[in-house]
C-alpha cells in the first residue's frame, strides 16, 4: 500500500470492524472456520483494491512531470478532478471514509446467569 493519502490506518480499522462483525458471533460460539475467514476477505478485498488503485492514480498524477523537469502544469486528470465539485471531494471521501462505510454491528447484551442458591445443610 502506498503512503499517498495515508489510508493505511483507515483500511486497517475497517478491516478490524468487518472481522469483528463477521467473526464475533462465531468466536462467541467457539467455532471459526476457514470459510468465515474467507468471508472477511471477500468483504474487504474490493474496497482495498479500489483504494489502492486510486492511490496509484493520485501518485501517478503527482509524479507526472512535463519533460521530466519537475516543473509545469498539473496533469490533466488532476485539473479536471479539481474543477468538478463531485470529483473534487472524491479523493477525500475515498481516503477518509473508504469506498463504502463500515460500521460495527451492535453487540448483543450478555445473558444473565441465573444462580439458584445451594441448599443449606443444618
Amino acid at each position: 500500500m502506498s503512503s499517498i493519502g495515508a489510508v493505511g490506518l483507515t483500511v486497517a480499522i475497517q478491516d478490524a470492524a468487518v472481522a469483528s462483525n463477521v467473526l464475533g458471533p462465531h468466536l462467541r460460539a467457539g467455532r471459526v472456520s476457514v470459510a468465515d475467514l474467507a468471508a472477511v476477505q471477500r468483504r474487504r478485498e474490493w474496497p482495498v483494491r479500489i483504494v489502492q488503485a486510486f492511490q496509484q492514480l493520485m501518485q501517478d498524477w503527482m509524479m507526472a512531470t512535463r519533460g521530466g523537469d519537475g516543473a509545469g502544469r498539473m496533469p490533466l486528470g488532476y485539473r479536471v478532478q479539481q474543477r468538478i465539485p463531485f470529483l473534487r471531494h472524491l479523493g477525500a471521501r475515498i481516503f477518509g471514509l473508504g469506498v463504502w462505510p463500515v460500521r460495527l454491528s451492535s453487540v448483543p447484551a450478555p445473558r444473565t446467569l441465573e444462580v439458584t442458591p445451594l441448599p443449606v445443610r443444618t
